[in-house]
């Protein structure tokens, strides 16, 4: 009799696997097909779903046969309970990579997920809950429906009783609700996913990424070894070199996804940054009018803006301006309000760092929250009035994972969910973010009032600036990360200086040039593979930057500033095949890119452009200024 039990629901259980593992097999060729995979992909996909399957079954059957002891129907209960665990997990987890891959562009890999329930509050502020929980309302509504029909048919018609109870019990009904909620949450986010990406690549297949150790890691190419090994001897050169300079304390603020379209520091309807209006109106800081970060995303935008260096060039080995300045002396601090390991900036940050805080510190706010960088200035230690101080902050504010106090939601209805297709949603969308803007200013002025108290400021350089910016339905797009169009690219760059030092190019900059500026105001001279030019120096007459995603099958821009004309090119795909995508926008007459004129373009400014941006992702190419 024993063997009768236990027979069905074990062979029933293996049928229900063999289903799951055919939607796995559905999905994986999805992805092969959607976002060109390559086939070892699937196949690793396979297997460790197949893996996973296994596990289930093996932890079921022992539940089985131990719960059978006591009686038959708690046996097929603790059957059903690892099936159902084993769906709901997979169903949350193929979930959370939408909302992953919309707050920061990357699956949920192996060591974000060691501290994601860290992070639950932030996934929570961009996770689309209304649609999720209609989702889950909609499964239990199905449950009492089509259970409730067991019992309601017989009343109906008694002819359909004994068909009823057959086919409507409780235990099938479950089942086939979980394989439905199974597969409509995987595929509504590979779906999602792959709307977010505009047709993109994902970065790493979900289950697949949790073997990963790092998001956004920085491959070890020939042009990063070379450079690497070629800066290692420079920080020599520059540790031996006189330390005959002027010591003055630089600080270096960073607003997560802070676009200058939304700031009325950049002339923006709505007054969203009162204290730096006021510091503009007074003539205490500069303004440049047009700057921007060489991607989309926060570990490329803060690296390169330390390191004045692209993605393609730089490493976690970088030679940056946290390393140089502390071989010159200076006390390098860092206060930061979300987790940056979770980005591995940790590698990049080093151990030359005196004085360091993030949203992992010990702060009773929680991660992304920008009240944690004033507890943070509160606790740093006071050095000697010789002794010069480098800075470093980054706010969480204007960032959709941001923390919002109630206090600054001044424009309603808010939201910073990026799930949304009305005119509704969208307005709330650009309500929350102006929020976020406005609450990020209000913290930078309690940093300053806090700098000034302590005296940091009195002979300072401030820069102010964003990793990346956002988009906020422009070309159909929300959020960051996924393409190169200027809401995405375009930063505010802001300089506080004490002194009345000249600044001959406040037209045209990028978040390279920080490090550049702070060394020439400073009398350091500048290294020689750093790509940004000082700030104090005239607008050349023409400049070229570079810029891209960092996922696979990138989109790669160029922006050439010539005689005071801006051109921008855009490409993804390798330009020797047909199905390369070119876009080419004049920027000084078309800010929005709204009209691509690659098909119209001046053939020598287009040529020009394609060759520059050949020779920047040319193997071996090493960045001179």
């Amino acid at each position: 009799m024993a063997r009768n039990h236990s027979s069905t629901p074990t062979k029933a259980a293996a049928g229900l696997a063999g289903i799951l593992l055919g939607f796995h097999g559905a999905f994986g060729l999805m992805f092969v097909v959607m976002f060109d995979y390559s086939w070892r992909v699937l196949a690793l996909h396979l297997v460790l779903a197949i893996a996973c399957v296994v596990v289930v079954l093996v932890v079921g059957r022992i539940l089985y046969q131990t719960a059978l002891r006591a009686s038959q129907r708690l046996a097929q209960l603790a059957l059903l309970a690892s099936l159902s665990c084993y769906i709901a997990s997979f169903t949350a987890f193929y979930l959370v990579n939408v909302a992953t891959n919309y707050g920061w562009g990357s699956h949920l890999n192996g060591s974000l997920a060691a501290r994601a329930f860290e992070h639950l509050a932030g996934l929570w502020e961009v996770f689309p809950r209304e649609l999720l929980g209609a989702f889950f309302a909609l499964m239990f509504i199905l449950l009492v429906v089509v259970g409730g029909l067991r019992y309601a048919l017989p009343w109906i018609e008694p002819a359909f009783a004994a068909k009823a109870k057959a086919s409507f019990s409780p235990r099938r009904c479950v089942a086939l609700l979980s394989v439905g909620a199974y597969f409509g949450g995987i595929l509504f986010s590979v779906l999602a996913n792959y709307e977010a990406y505009a047709l993109g690549v994902w970065e790493g297949e979900p289950i697949v990424a949790l073997l990963q150790q790092e998001v956004n890691g920085f491959r070890p190419t020939p042009q990063r070894v070379a450079l690497s090994a070629k800066e290692r001897l420079i920080r020599e050169t520059y540790r031996n070199q006189s330390s005959n300079f002027e010591r003055r304390n630089i600080v270096v603020i960073i607003v997560d996804g802070l676009r200058p379209a939304n700031m009325s520091a950049y002339g923006y309807e709505r007054p969203t940054t009162p204290f730096l209006d006021s510091k503009l109106r007074s003539g205490e800081m500069k303004r440049v009018e047009w700057a921007s970060s060489p991607c989309p995303e926060s570990v490329c935008g803060i690296m390169s803006t330390f390191t004045s260096k692209d993605f393609q060039h730089m490493s976690h080995a970088s030679f940056g301006l946290h390393n140089l300045l502390r071989d010159k002396g200076y006390r390098v601090s860092f206060l930061l309000a979300g987790d940056h390991h979770w980005y591995g900036l940790g590698k990049f940050y080093g151990e030359d760092i005196d004085f360091y805080r993030d949203g992992r510190s010990e702060c009773p706010y929680g991660i992304n929250d920008d009240r944690c960088l004033l507890q943070f200035l509160d606790e740093l230690p006071t050095v000697d009035a010789t002794t010069p101080q480098l800075l470093g902050f980054h706010l969480m504010s204007a960032h959709m994972t941001g923390k919002p106090l109630p206090e600054y939601q001044r424009y309603k209805p808010s939201s910073r969910s990026r799930f949304l297709k009305s005119e509704r949603e969208q307005t709330a969308v650009v309500n929350g973010y102006d929020n976020g803007v406005l609450q990020a200013d209000y913290f930078i002025s309690e940093l300053w009032r806090r700098l000034e108290r302590r005296g940091i400021l009195r002979n300072a350089i401030v820069f102010i600036a964003a990793d990346h910016g956002e988009a906020l339905g422009e070309h159909g797009l929300y959020g960051h990360t996924k393409h190169v169009y200027q809401p995405l690219l375009r930063v505010p760059l802001l300089i506080f200086d004490a002194t009345a030092t000249d600044y001959r190019n406040l037209e045209y900059g990028s978040v390279l040039d920080i490090a550049p500026t702070a060394l020439d105001v400073l009398g350091i001279p500048i290294p020689e593979t750093w790509q940004g030019v000082p700030l104090t120096s005239p607008m050349p007459r023409v400049r070229a930057t570079f810029h891209q995603t960092t996922e696979q099958n990138p989109w790669h821009a160029v922006l050439l500033q010539q005689d005071g004309s801006l051109y921008k090119y855009l490409r993804r795909g390798d330009p020797r095949t047909p199905d390369v995508e070119e876009e080419f926008y004049d920027l000084t007459s078309d800010g929005s890119e709204t009209t691509n004129i690659r098909s119209s373009a001046d053939a020598a400014t287009l040529a020009d452009v394609r060759e520059r941006l050949n020779r920047h992702l040319l193997v071996g190419h090493l960045p001179m200024r």
